[in-house]
C-alpha cells in the first residue's frame, strides 16, 4: 500500500488528549535482560550466565514479562539444543538444573511456551545426570510423586452410585482403602481441565458409615 503523508495539524489532533508515557527504568532493564538471554544464543560462553539471567527474571516477572522472558529464553535454549557437544561441564547444566526449577516456581511451566522450554531443558539434561547430583535426586522424587499419584487414583472407587452414573447423577468417590482411624491426615487433589467450567466438584472426608 501506499503511505500517506498527513498534515502535522492532523497529527497534533490525533494525538490531543493522549498522555506520554515513558516506561520506567526498572522496565527498561527488564526488557534489556530479557534481550540479552536471547543475544545470549550465539555466544556458548555465555549460555550459563544467560540462563542464570532467565531463572532470575522468571521469578520477578509479571504475566507480560513472563510471556518475553520465555520467547527470549526458547531462542536461547534451541540454540544450545542446535550445539549439544558444547554442552560440557557442571556448570550449565546446573544453571538449566535451576531455570526448571524457576520454570515450575513462578507457574511459567504451565503456559504452552513454558512446557515448551521444559521440554528442552530435559532434552539437554538427559545424560548429564552423573555431572549434576541434583538432577538424578530431582529424577527420582518426580518418579516417587509419579507413582503416589498414579497409586491414590488407582485406589478411588465409586461409593455413590454403585452403578454407572448418567451426566446428571453426581457421583461420589473415595479411597476407602486409605482409610484411618489415628493420626493426622491431609489431601491434595488435583482437578483436571473439565472441572474449571463445567462442574461444581465438592471436596471432603467421609467416615466408615457413609451410603
Amino acid at each position: 500500500g501506499t503511505l500517506v503523508r498527513l498534515e502535522t495539524s492532523e497529527v497534533d489532533a490525533a494525538l490531543e488528549g493522549l498522555e506520554a508515557t515513558m516506561p520506567s527504568r526498572r522496565h527498561l532493564v527488564f526488557e534489556a535482560l530479557a534481550a540479552h538471554v536471547a543475544g545470549a544464543a550465539g555466544s556458548p560462553h555465555l549460555w550459563g550466565e544467560a540462563v542464570d539471567v532467565a531463572a532470575c527474571l522468571l521469578h520477578i516477572a509479571t504475566t507480560v514479562q513472563r510471556r518475553l522472558v520465555l520467547d527470549r529464553l526458547l531462542t536461547l535454549l534451541r540454540s544450545i539444543e542446535s550445539n549439544r557437544a558444547l554442552l560440557t561441564g557442571e556448570q550449565l547444566p546446573r544453571a538449566l538444573l535451576g531455570l526448571g526449577t524457576a520454570l515450575r516456581a513462578s507457574g511459567a511451566s504451565e503456559t504452552c511456551s513454558g512446557q515448551q522450554a521444559d521440554e528442552l531443558l530435559r532434552t539437554l539434561l538427559d545424560g548429564h545426570c552423573d555431572e549434576v547430583p541434583e538432577f538424578s535426586r530431582l529424577a527420582v522424587a518426580e518418579k516417587e510423586d509419579e507413582e503416589v499419584e498414579a497409586a491414590a487414583i488407582n485406589c478411588l472407587r465409586s461409593l455413590r452410585p454403585r452403578h454407572i452414573p448418567s451426566v446428571s447423577d453426581w457421583y461420589t468417590t473415595g479411597a476407602k482403602e486409605q482409610m484411618r482411624d489415628s493420626g493426622k491426615f491431609y489431601h491434595e487433589v488435583k482437578l483436571g481441565e473439565d472441572f474449571e467450567d463445567f462442574f461444581d466438584p465438592q471436596l471432603g472426608w467421609l467416615t466408615n458409615h457413609f451410603e
